[in-house]
C-alpha cells in the first residue's frame, strides 16, 4: 500500500493531482516519435487517477479492460470501471454504457437503461449521444 501510495506522489513527496496523473497516462498512451505507445504503464496511471476519484481517469482505464490494450481483455472489469465513471459524471463513460446497453455489449440488452445512460451523456454534452437521441425522435415521430 505504501508502494502505491509513493508511485501517486511527485518529486516533492505531495499527492499528484488525479488531473495529472491522467495527463501522465495519456503520454505513454499516444507516445512519442522517440519512444512509441505504452499501454500498460498508460493504465498504471489511469489506475492510479481512479484510485483517487478521477473520472476521466475511470473511463480511459475502462476502455483499456474492453479493447485488451496495456491489460488483459476484461469486458467485466470494463463495465465496472465506465459505470464507476459515468456515475461520477465522466460524458463518455455515459455514453459507451448507453451503446453497452442497448447492444447487450458485457451486459445484459435493456433499451431502456440504453436511454437513460444516452439522455444522461447528452446531457452531460456528449455531441454523439445527442445526434443519436435526435435521430431516435425523429423516427418515432
Amino acid at each position: 500500500m505504501a508502494d502505491k501510495k509513493a508511485k501517486a506522489q511527485g518529486k516533492s513527496g505531495t499527492p499528484v493531482a488525479g488531473a495529472e496523473l491522467v495527463a501522465r497516462g495519456d503520454a505513454c498512451a499516444q507516445g512519442t516519435v522517440l519512444k512509441g505507445a505504452d499501454l500498460a504503464t498508460a493504465a498504471e496511471w489511469y489506475r492510479q487517477a481512479a484510485a483517487v476519484g478521477n473520472a476521466a481517469g475511470m473511463g480511459k482505464l475502462a476502455a483499456l479492460y474492453a479493447d485488451g490494450a496495456g491489460v488483459a481483455q476484461d469486458l467485466a472489469v470494463a463495465v465496472q470501471w465506465f459505470t464507476q465513471a459515468a456515475e461520477a459524471g465522466d460524458a463518455m463513460s455515459m455514453f459507451v454504457l448507453g451503446i453497452y446497453y442497448y447492444e447487450g455489449h458485457g451486459v445484459p440488452k435493456d433499451e431502456q437503461r440504453a436511454g437513460e445512460w444516452l439522455e444522461r451523456a447528452a446531457e452531460a454534452g456528449h455531441e454523439e449521444a445527442r445526434r443519436i437521441l435526435a435521430e431516435s425522435e425523429g423516427e418515432e415521430s
